[in-house]
C-alpha cells in the first residue's frame, strides 16, 4: 500500500507541477491545450522507443521533475523514495495515465491542479489520505491550521521579539553561498538569521506557516529590499527533519 501511494503521489508532484508552469512540458495531462501536448509528446515517446510502455513514460516524467530542481531530486531518490521497491504492471500504469486523462461533462480534465498562489498544504492531506500504513505507524495526522498558528504564536513570535531576524550563526556551513555580513569580531564575515526547526516536519505545514510569517516581518522590516532575496532570507531560517526521508522530500517541495 506504501509503495501504491508513493506512485499516485509521484504523479500528483508532475501533475501540479505541470499545471503551474514549473516545468516546460506535460508529461501527464493538463488544463486546455497542455492535455494534447501531453499526449503528442507521450505518442512521439512510443515512436522513439517501441519496446518501451506507461510505465516506462511515467518514470521518464518522474526524472524529468527530478532534474528541474535540486530538492526535487532528493524526492526521487531511490534510497528513499519506496515507489522504486516495486514497478506497477504494465496494465497498471497505463490505467494510472488514464486516470489523469479523464475528462469532464465539460471536455475538461477532471483533475486540475492550477494554482495562482502555489498552495501544497493538500499533499500532506493526500499522503494522510491514501496511506492507512503511514498514519497507524507513525499516526501520522496534519496539524489543524488554527493548531498551527496557536503554536506559532507562543513560539515563533516571542522568537523574533528576542532574537531579532539577524543573530549571528556561531559556524559558518561547509559551501555556503547565502549572504555574509563583514560585522563580526576585527570584520570576520558572518552568517546571519533566525534559526528555526520543526524536528517531526512531515510535509511540512508548520515550516510553511513559519516561512509565511517571516517574509512578512522581513517585508516590514525592508520594505525596499528586493523580493527574492528576503525570500531567501526567510527560507533560510527555516529547518525540518523527519523519521522518513520521503516526509522530508515532501516537504522540500
Amino acid at each position: 500500500m506504501q509503495i501504491a501511494a508513493a506512485w499516485v503521489l509521484a504523479c500528483v508532484f508532475v501533475r501540479f507541477s505541470e499545471d503551474n508552469g514549473l516545468i516546460p512540458d506535460a508529461w501527464l495531462s493538463g488544463p486546455g491545450d497542455r492535455l494534447a501536448e501531453a499526449q503528442d509528446r507521450h505518442d512521439d515517446f512510443f515512436r522513439r522507443n517501441p519496446s518501451l510502455n506507461d510505465r516506462d513514460w511515467l518514470l521518464a516524467s518522474f526524472e524529468a521533475l527530478g532534474k528541474s530542481h535540486r530538492t526535487v531530486a532528493g524526492l526521487f531518490d531511490p534510497a528513499h523514495n519506496p515507489l522504486f521497491e516495486v514497478l506497477p504492471s504494465y496494465e497498471a500504469a497505463t490505467a494510472l495515465l488514464a486516470f489523469w486523462r479523464r475528462r469532464g461533462a465539460d471536455g475538461e480534465v477532471v483533475h486540475d491542479f492550477t494554482d495562482g498562489e502555489l498552495n501544497t498544504r493538500f499533499l500532506g492531506d493526500l499522503y494522510q489520505d491514501l496511506s492507512e500504513h503511514a498514519w497507524k505507524t507513525y499516526a501520522l495526522l496534519q496539524t489543524p491550521v488554527f493548531v498551527e498558528e496557536f503554536i506559532l504564536d507562543l513560539t515563533l513570535e516571542p522568537a523574533v521579539e528576542e532574537f531579532g531576524l539577524t543573530p549571528a550563526w556561531k559556524h559558518r556551513p561547509s559551501g555556503w553561498d547565502g549572504e555574509v555580513f563583514a560585522d563580526g569580531p576585527g570584520g570576520e564575515e558572518v552568517v546571519r538569521g533566525l534559526r528555526c526547526i520543526d524536528p517531526a516536519c512531515g510535509s511540512g505545514h508548520f515550516l510553511l506557516g513559519m516561512f509565511e510569517r517571516l517574509l512578512v516581518t522581513w517585508r516590514e522590516a525592508e520594505p525596499g529590499t528586493e523580493a527574492w532575496v528576503l525570500v531567501r532570507r526567510a527560507l533560510e531560517s527555516v529547518h525540518g527533519a523527519d523519521k522518513k526521508p520521503v516526509r522530508g522530500g515532501h516537504c522540500a517541495v
